[in-house]
């Protein structure tokens, strides 16, 4: 495994201030690294699995196959699957690759998280787990409203919102129009509408292929 992928694991909130030789010992050797092309969907080896994506972009859709309801991107470092890892029935959500390259993605199954449960001593990683857990909370109750939206310029907004933002505001978009029309599922008219209408409103200014937040409470409002 890269060094650049290693030090993005084990510098996860779930293991922040957590034995590092624990991490490396049962998450790095037990873990399983998958590579994804764009518009395949993201599947562990043996679910229920933890991903933490570590290259590419990823898109997050509900169950219903034939709205493709975005419930949201992930960038490198995120988690997913953290929430219905002891669920008694995990939600039926899907999550595909997007971009031009592939994606990197390295699943951590519930049996591991197990394991580092019974093996910890000073109860760091039980405490990470559940603050992920609550935040998770938050952020999903704070997304109700914005996933029932299907306007072009909300999912824009909705991506652009969880993208990683520069010191600058910039905001690298990491795959060409076509392949975020795609990703957003909508088409590349309306994306480009999409992108004029946040500009002239004063949210965001394109150039090429880096967009840069200019009004982040504006943002907010859209989504």
């Amino acid at each position: 495994m890269k060094s650049d992928y290693k030090k993005l694991l084990i510098s996860q909130k779930l293991f922040d201030g957590c034995d590092e030789g624990m991490v490396e010992n049962i998450v790095l050797s037990e873990g399983t690294l998958i590579s994804f092309r764009s518009g395949e969907e993201m599947t562990p080896p043996s679910p229920p699995a933890v991903g933490i994506l570590l290259s590419g972009r990823g898109v997050i859709y509900s169950a219903d196959k034939d709205r493709h309801t975005i419930l949201r991107f992930i960038s490198p470092g995120n988690a997913v699957g953290v929430a219905s890892l002891f669920a008694a029935k995990p939600p039926a959500t899907r999550i595909y690759a997007c971009g031009d390259g592939k994606s990197d993605i390295f699943f951590i199954a519930r049996e591991t998280f197990e394991k580092l449960l019974s093996s910890e001593t000073d109860g760091r990683f039980r405490t990470n787990l559940i603050c992920f857990l609550a935040d998770r909370v938050s952020f999903l109750n704070s997304r109700i409203d914005t996933v029932t939206a299907g306007s072009s310029e909300r999912k824009l907004a909705l991506f652009i919102k969880n993208s990683p933002i520069g010191g600058r505001g910039e905001i690298e978009l990491g795959m060409s129009m076509t392949a975020l029309a795609h990703a957003l599922d909508i088409g590349r008219a309306s994306l480009y509408r999409a992108f004029e209408s946040l500009e002239r409103s004063g949210v965001i200014k394109r150039n090429g292929n880096v967009v840069f937040l200019l009004s982040r409470e504006s943002l907010d409002e859209i989504c």
